[in-house]
């Protein structure tokens, strides 16, 4: 990848990494739930895969309102 700023056109850079296949599955699924309407839980997942690599993520979030 050759990329450059627009206030500096002379000057450009190259960027290397690994080729990344460009067929993608992107996957997700979530589950949220309430306890006494104070509490929540949330808890999701998401997932990106190709051929050449995977990238998995979980996130969990408790929310208390008073």
């Amino acid at each position: 990848l050759r990329a450059g700023f627009v206030q500096g056109p002379g000057a450009s850079f190259g960027i290397d990494g690994p080729e990344l296949d460009r067929d993608r599955m992107l996957l997700g699924t979530g589950f949220a739930t309430r306890y006494l309407d104070r509490y929540a839980f949330f808890l999701n997942y998401l997932a990106d895969v190709a051929g050449s690599d995977r990238h998995h993520a979980l996130a969990a979030t408790l929310r208390v309102e008073w």
